[in-house]
Parts: C-alpha cells; structure tokens; sequence
C-alpha cells in the first residue's frame, strides 16, 4: 500500500518502495547496520527540515555502504532541494546503477530532467526504461507526467491509463491524470479523479487513499480557484499533516492564516516552507507580511528586498 507519511527507505514521502508492477523489486542488497543507522538518522533531520544535517548523514551511510542504494537516492532528494541539481542527477544515477529497477530513482531523474527543461531527454530515457522493465507502471507513469509537462494531454491520459492497467492501485498514476486535467484547464475532469482517490465513489468503488498529500493539495488549488476558501484551507492543512516537506501546501495554507488575521499561525509554516526551499519567494514574500503585520519593519524589508 501507499506509505506516505511513514517513512521509508529511500522514500521521503515521494515513492511507494515496493516495486509498483510484477516482478519489480525482488532482489535487493541489504544496507548494513552502520549505513542504515546514518540513513534512519539523516532521515529524521530531513523531516524536521534540517536538510544540511541530512544531506552529511546520507553521505555517511554511503561511506559506510557504497551499495546502500536508497541513500544515493535520499541524498539526490536532498540535494535537488537544495538547488544542487547535478548532483542530485548523480545520486539518483547512482542509485539506478546499483538497482536496475530501484523506480523511485529512476522516475527522480527523469522528473528532475523534464523540469528543468530536459524534457526530450527525460522522455527518451523513460522510453528506453519502459522497454527494459515492461512490467513497471512507476516509470508509465513518470513517462505521463513528462508528456503532461510538455502539453501532450492526449498522450499522458493514455501513459497513465495503460499504468493503471498493470497495477490499478498504483496511486501516482491517478495523480498524474488528476493533475494532468489541471494543467489542460478541465477542472470538473481533474475533480472527478480526485473523488475517486480521495472519496470514492461507492461501496465497490471506496477511497483508494483518503489522506494523499499531493491529491489533498491538487484538490485545495481547485477548490482555492473556485472561491472555496475554507475548503481549500481545510485541504491544505491535511496535505502539511500528511507531508511535512509539501511547501506548496504550507505556503497557500499560510497565505489564509495571513488573510485571516493569523499571522502568529502562519509564521512557523513559512519558516518551514523555506527550510524545505530556501529560495521559494512566495515564502519569503509572506515571511515579510508577517514581520510586517509584527512591526518587525527591518526584517519585513530584508525579505522584500530579498525577492526584489
């Protein structure tokens, strides 16, 4: 099932690490007992945001075990979020190296490439890893979200529907025709997808899961275009609870608190926010509103001018 929330090996809340399609995932090396407890530590600085502390625990449980392949993983994850995106590639590639299959690693790369306007790249890759493990709906799915990227709607629907089809609980897959439908503009579509995650739709066809961050997000946007606002609000708070790391989510949700009059509640979750995105302007813009609304009139304008 999906372990959002739980950390896992090689997760950060981002993969489900069991492997997402038949056969995917069998034959694994063990991390040995010094590198996995520098990665359990590394993964608990990660979660309270303390990326740096991270990012040299990761290193060491690699030192420690230079096959501890979910570390070269986790440390790219940290390393991307730290704007250190060629090295993230490296790690991911390492990772992918050690584990043909390791499908968190792969779709990383992949993701990170396309984003940073790689996209052709990212998709041939994708293309030639769909070959190499037919059986993987992670890497259909990553392939749909790289179409959808490019604007290639009709392509990412089918990417994500043939995934689906290999594994018809694999949750990224729904997301990404979910967000898919947003990015085209077609919100009753995007909605409708979400209900079947979020809600279901009936006895037969129940939640797939109820407390996804990143449906719990999508669905907060919607809800925030459409004048919802305590919906939204509502669906932005679940998403922080679920994925502490979900920036977006703190971000919207501490742009209302600010709306509200909250501006004591929103400071932590901005603070957060940029220890997860350090260069995140929207963050700094609403740090400086609540020093501002303070009378902290220094520090206000040292963030202002900072996004400036």
């Amino acid at each position: 099932g999906d372990l959002a929330g739980t950390p896992q090996p090689g997760q950060q809340w981002t993969m489900q690490d069991t492997g997402s399609g038949a056969g995917i995932g069998a034959d694994r090396p063990k991390m040995n007992a010094n590198a996995l407890a520098a990665y359990n530590a590394a993964t608990q600085a990660f979660i309270s945001g303390d990326l740096v502390t991270a990012k040299k625990l990761y290193g060491d449980a690699i030192a420690a075990d230079s096959k501890a392949f979910q570390a070269h993983y986790s440390l790219g994850v940290v390393q991307e979020r730290l704007k250190e995106d060629t090295a993230a590639l490296g790690s991911y590639k390492s990772a992918y190296t050690i584990v043909k299959d390791y499908e968190p690693a792969i779709v990383a790369w992949a993701t990170l490439k396309a984003r940073k306007g790689g996209n052709s790249e990212a998709d041939s890759f994708l293309s030639q890893k769909k070959n190499e493990l037919p059986k993987s709906a992670a890497v259909l799915a990553a392939l749909a979200e790289v179409k959808s990227l490019a604007k290639d709607s009709a392509s990412a629907q089918n990417l994500a529907s043939e995934a689906l089809k290999i594994n018809p609980d694999y949750k990224p897959a729904m997301i990404v025709i979910a967000r898919d439908y947003y990015r085209a503009r077609k919100l009753d579509l995007a909605l409708y997808a979400l209900k079947a995650i979020l809600d279901g739709y009936d006895k037969e066809n129940p939640p797939r899961d109820p407390e996804n961050a990143e449906a719990l997000l999508l669905r907060g946007l919607i809800f925030k275009e459409q004048g919802d606002h305590a919906g939204a609000m509502d669906h932005f708070k679940r998403a922080v609870a679920k994925r502490p790391d979900l920036v977006e989510a703190r971000v919207h949700l501490a742009t209302y608190l600010i709306k509200s009059g909250s501006g004591d509640q929103a400071k932590p979750l901005v603070e957060s926010a940029l220890r997860f995105d350090s260069e995140n302007n929207a963050a700094h813009l609403l740090l400086g509103d609540v020093y501002r609304l303070e009378g902290e009139y220094v520090e206000g304008k040292k963030r202002f001018d900072h996004v400036l």
